[in-house]
């Protein structure tokens, strides 16, 4: 006869394990925090035993009448086709371990000599190496702590993206190499941090400059493409096993702010269960052509239901951050990046209106700096408009073509020379302190550096200088800004610097650097 071995759901093998060490509240905290975790039917079985346990700590005999009547009549849990009596055999695990009464022990053997249902144990050698003292994830909870109080990113604006689109893809393949990963931005203020699109190796730049998923606090989407949307599900996973893997008591929450697109897939996946769980996200709905933002809140006299929530935020903004001395707010405006499949007339309406770009206004005390955010536009006045006031822009450029470096044509989806040049001289009466050129699309050869050198010489000719002081720079993976002095940190010896020098690259395609005049000389 064919004995069919199975090994009890492992979910029901974690609270065994967890009640052999000794039941205590404690241990009823742990299977609390468990239960979260696990998919809806399982779920419902471990908060079964959950509230059956504390029943146990408040009336044993009551409890131990429930316990009996559930195994003399045990439930099935319908995840297999034919039922091995997984649950009826954990049942009477559960009651010897309480109360040490042998009473099943007959039910329990015919359980496991009817040849149809084996309950397999691991050797407590092996048991000791599973459960071991600190998981990989407690380590990196840890040195996630560690990394955040040394405060080394208070008020700093790093570029993490490198290449645009598939271009990185392209060039990795081309040379042989993985240098040419990056997508994404980080801002931090007064240690509240903003991860701005982390596309493409976003998270293992972060963490190759010392940044770790707690240096995040909210993460703002201005479209669903993939070089700005690739590693949001890693950032979301990392959150996701630091709560669920991380010391009793230690959670980290993530406020998600999403264009249209891509809030309705990270719905998707938490109506699934998939990911971006309630209780370590927010996920907010950007609504730029309306300037409103939604989400969705729990009716009051029904917790299980959910209502959308949609404010008006106008030209306010929404504020992502407020304290006592410090505040961060974001503003939106509708770009023109992506077109309608059925956009025939030469008219804005060909575009879809779910993509934004970004102003992210930050005050200190008497301290004010703001940074706009281009994302992937044509040129438009309302962008223009937008940027004004600006001390920092990141201009998403793209690629570049003669009609384009010869300003006689705009580009339809994306900025190019020209955007960039009638963005610059939208803002001449305030010009920005730094013009940071962004997401190059260089498959061809890399003319990053003298593009920007080009777009300086010509907007200081025709506009008698006033942009003289303001410093346009090809941007690398890795540059630092300091937000609250306004300089550039050295590429070489990291310090603080507005005397720099930004240098070529030796080849194509190698990184451009901001270099202080001592480490240059």
């Amino acid at each position: 006869m064919i004995i069919r071995e199975t090994v009890l759901m492992p979910s029901l093998q974690y609270i065994l394990k967890q009640m052999e060490t000794g039941f205590t509240a404690d241990t009823l905290e742990d299977l609390r925090r468990f239960s979260d975790y696990q998919s809806k039917p399982v779920c419902q079985e471990v908060n079964d035993i959950v509230e059956l346990l504390e029943q146990y700590l408040t009336d044993e005999k009551s409890a131990k009448e429930n316990l009996e009547q559930r195994i003399e009549k045990p439930n099935k849990c319908n995840l297999c086709v034919t039922c091995y009596h997984c649950m009826q055999y954990f049942l009477i695990e559960i009651y010897q371990i309480l109360f040490d009464d042998d009473r099943f022990d007959g039910v329990k053997e015919s359980l496991r000599g009817s040849n149809h249902y084996v309950m397999r144990r691991l050797p407590d050698r092996i048991y000791g190496e599973l459960d071991s003292k600190i998981s990989a994830s407690e380590y990196y909870w840890e040195r996630c702590k560690q990394l955040r109080k040394v405060k080394t990113f208070e008020n700093r604006l790093i570029i993490l993206k490198g290449m645009s689109s598939s271009t990185p893809a392209v060039l990795n393949g081309a040379f042989n190499t993985h240098s040419f990963h990056g997508g994404g931005i980080y801002i931090n203020w007064c240690g509240f941090g903003i991860a701005i699109d982390p596309g493409y190796h976003f998270v293992d730049n972060m963490h190759q400059i010392g940044l770790t998923v707690l240096n995040v606090d909210a993460v703002v989407i201005t479209h669903e493409h993939i070089d700005h949307t690739n590693d949001i599900r890693i950032l979301d996973d990392l959150n996701y096993n630091l709560s669920k893997y991380g010391k009793k008591g230690e959670t980290h929450r993530i406020h998600w702010y999403l264009d249209k697109v891509t809030y309705g897939l990270a719905k998707a996946l938490q109506a699934e269960g998939s990911g971006f769980l309630k209780k370590t996200n927010t996920i907010f709905e950007i609504l730029p052509e309306r300037q409103k933002i939604s989400h969705e809140e729990c009716c009051e006299d029904e917790k299980d239901v959910t209502q959308n929530i949609q404010k008006d935020y106008g030209r306010d903004g929404i504020i992502i951050k407020s304290d006592k001395n410090h505040k961060i707010v974001l503003k939106t405006v509708r770009t023109f990046h992506e077109r309608r499949q059925d956009g025939t007339e030469k008219t804005n309406k060909k575009y879809l209106n779910h993509t934004f770009a970004a102003t992210f206004e930050l005050s200190k005390d008497t301290e004010h700096r703001k940074v706009f955010y281009t994302s992937d536009t044509m040129y438009d006045t309302d962008v223009g408009e937008a940027a004004r006031g600006a001390d920092i822009v990141i201009a998403n450029i793209s690629s570049v073509y003669e009609n384009d470096l010869l300003r006689i044509k705009l580009k339809e989806t994306h900025l190019g020379y020209m955007g960039c040049y009638k963005l610059l001289k939208a803002m001449k009466e305030c010009p920005p302190k730094y013009f940071l050129i962004s997401e190059f699309w260089n498959a061809k050869t890399d003319i990053r550096f003298d593009v920007s050198r080009f777009l300086k010489e010509e907007i200081c000719e025709r506009n008698e200088e006033r942009f003289k002081m303001t410093r346009i720079i090809p941007t690398d993976i890795g540059m630092q800004l300091d937000l609250e002095h306004m300089s550039v940190l050295c590429g070489v010896c990291g310090e603080k610097t507005r005397d720099f020098i930004v240098v070529r690259p030796q080849e194509e395609y190698h990184k451009i650097r901001c270099v202080c005049r001592k480490c240059f000389y």
